[in-house]
């Protein structure tokens, strides 16, 4: 018997036989949750549901090795994604778990903590930046924007959030969602984004890159038109007119960098996901938007993001304390529970799709 097998969702591979599929195990190119199909046949499951692929030999990967000791699905894997079971199982996995969900976030407290004083300090010594000479409305909000990402402070807190903040971020989202799936984490694997740093890093180029492309499309050919006119306005002029074509490219603007925000948002988790089996960049934008696909898991989501922001303010709002002890852990652990309902799940019913193709 040959199979054909998926890696990432939407390539096909093979087919191979048994003993090659077995050889691939073995090495760690391919997993206990890798889609197979036998040839001849269009039903897609998981390895370890083929009796024939059954594993015969102890994994070499110790990550394998304890989420195959657990012996049970975890939550996320025996129901279906809703705004309702994504805040209770956040929940649930809070209390269960809190020891290690307040760790991390005071580890990520402290990076932050760091990240701002690292900007302050290179603040101090850089002059403050020049005011714009035509006095206009849509130059003095460039300046102010722009601020952070044309001094040496500004551009070093980035740094600092790209290379060392988000990896921890990702890796400490990470350990809940495998929390969430059943399987046992230890503190240590909230770095697990460090050891995928490179494409940590790189997903982040991609994300800034695509921001940049969404601006000039949505943003500059409003902007344009609104300087031109506030240039030639005489001192103390009017700038509604100003404004009014600001605001119709923010409103032109905003509700779709919203949905693509929701729909792609989920692949910069994917690339550290075992799950997922280390896709390219496109690969895992594609299983976020193939995961997120629906008007209904748009909005549900859209719904959770304004909640957990909301819950994130009211944290801040009471002197910071319940936001560290309660208000970020709790939202970690919600966005933990929607990642684990919708993905990998959703993104496997696209693998027999592509092979039937």
């Amino acid at each position: 018997m040959r199979y054909w097998i998926s890696r990432t969702a939407g390539e096909v591979e093979g087919p191979f036989d048994v003993e090659t599929i077995k050889a691939m195990r073995d090495a760690g190119t391919i997993d206990e949750t890798t889609q197979v199909c036998p040839e001849g046949s269009e039903a897609w499951r998981m390895l370890e549901a083929e009796p024939e692929l059954a594993r015969t030999t102890p994994p070499t990967d110790h990550l394998q090795a304890k989420a195959i000791s657990e012996g049970g699905p975890g939550v996320v894997e025996t129901e279906d994604y809703s705004l309702e079971r994504a805040f209770n199982a956040g929940w649930n996995v809070l209390r269960s778990n809190y020891g290690l969900l307040l760790g991390m976030t005071a580890v990520m407290v402290l990076m932050k903590l760091v990240g701002g004083c690292l900007e302050s300090g290179l603040g101090a010594l850089n002059p403050p930046p020049t005011p714009d000479p035509t006095g206009s409305t849509v130059g003095a909000i460039s300046v102010g924007a722009g601020q952070r990402y044309t001094s040496w402070s500004g551009w070093a807190s980035i740094l600092f959030e790209w290379m060392v903040f988000v990896p921890y971020m990702l890796g400490a989202t990470l350990v809940v969602v495998r929390l969430l799936r059943g399987e046992r984490v230890e503190f240590a694997d909230s770095w697990a984004g460090f050891r995928s740093w490179g494409r940590v890093l790189l997903i982040q180029i991609c994300w800034t890159l695509g921001f940049l492309a969404f601006a000039l499309v949505f943003v500059v050919p409003f902007a344009v038109p609104a300087y031109l006119l506030q240039s030639r306005a005489a001192p103390g002029e009017s700038v509604s007119a100003v404004l009014v074509i600001l605001g119709v490219g923010v409103a032109l603007a905003l509700p779709c960098w919203i949905y693509l925000y929701i729909r792609l948002h989920f692949s910069m988790l994917a690339v550290i996901d075992p799950r997922c089996r280390r896709p390219s960049m496109a690969g895992a934008f594609r299983i976020s938007w193939q995961a997120t696909r629906g008007l209904g898991t748009v909005g549900s989501l859209l719904v959770l993001l304004v909640l957990c922001g909301l819950i994130l303010l009211a944290g801040a709002l009471l002197c910071l304390l319940p936001l560290v002890f309660l208000s970020w852990p709790y939202v970690t652990a919600v966005s933990a529970a929607a990642y684990g309902y919708l993905i990998p799940k959703r993104t496997d019913l696209e693998v027999p799709e592509a092979a039937s193709a």
